[in-house]
């Protein structure tokens, strides 16, 4: 197992994520770990006949190893450091991956639209880099700042998933947006986190290295659930406590 980071250095990735609506912690995650998830990434995923884009959801429930990175407190750790909260609950977790030279760009999104139903939005979105992380092989560009910006003009917690959503910014955001520009550049083993409001997109992967990474979004257990914000047929997957909280083995507890 890895140290985790220190209390400083999760102390400044605070400072800078209040400020910029990201940050990065380095080598949280050491050569042979990584390597062993990339292994159970491969084995949880497959290596032939992959689309431009592989998402699969749920990785605690896939593999000893993933579960392990993700459930045995060092990630807890971070985000109660992070959030500020004593208590942390998983959300959603899933394997992205980008096969090599295959294109597989996501359009400019928020988190925000699809984890808008907690409240506040104390949530936040981990990425454990596997491998090199840039523009070439498919990683991620934030708007920094962004999480400060007002709503979309469309809906609150609205703009589609896999459409561009920057079209819906007011005007004097919409002239911030290539200043605000920047890439996150990640090596094997580090994390990037952001706010569920920081606008980010994925570039299309056009290196000749597959691109994995695993995504986690973790949020304050005392959050509770706005139920209109989820479709009624979805509700029973979200069982709530008496305070209108998150419960059960579905949302298990990080730290």
């Amino acid at each position: 197992m890895s140290p985790a980071p220190s209390d400083e250095a999760l102390t400044a990735a605070r400072v800078h994520l209040l400020e910029h609506g990201w940050a990065v912690l380095r080598e949280v995650v050491p050569e042979p770990e990584v390597d062993r998830l990339c292994a159970a990434f491969d084995a949880c995923i497959g290596t032939t006949g992959l689309p431009p884009v592989v998402q699969r959801p749920g990785a605690f429930r896939l593999h000893a190893d993933l579960r392990r990175w993700l459930l045995d407190g060092r990630l807890g750790r971070i985000a109660s450091a992070l959030l500020e909260a004593p208590k942390v609950r998983l959300l959603q977790d899933a394997l992205i991956g980008k096969p090599a030279g295959m294109g597989g760009e996501v359009p400019w999104h928020r988190d925000a639209s699809y984890t808008g139903y907690l409240a506040p939005d104390r949530v936040l979105s981990v990425r454990l880099a596997l491998g090199v992380e840039d523009l070439d092989r498919g990683g991620l560009e934030v708007l920094d700042g962004s999480h400060r910006w007002p709503e979309p003009v469309d809906s609150l917690h609205g703009e589609p998933m896999l459409q561009d959503g920057l079209a819906g910014l007011a005007p004097a955001q919409r002239a911030q947006v290539d200043a605000s520009r920047g890439a996150l550049v990640l090596q094997p083993g580090d994390l990037s986190v952001h706010t569920p409001r920081t606008w980010h997109r994925s570039a299309p992967n056009r290196s000749g290295s597959a691109r994995r990474t695993v995504v986690a979004h973790l949020f304050d257990a005392e959050c509770v659930i706005d139920v209109e914000r989820i479709a009624p047929a979805s509700r029973v997957h979200f069982p709530l406590d008496e305070g209108g909280r998150l419960k059960g083995t579905g949302f298990p507890v990080v730290v």
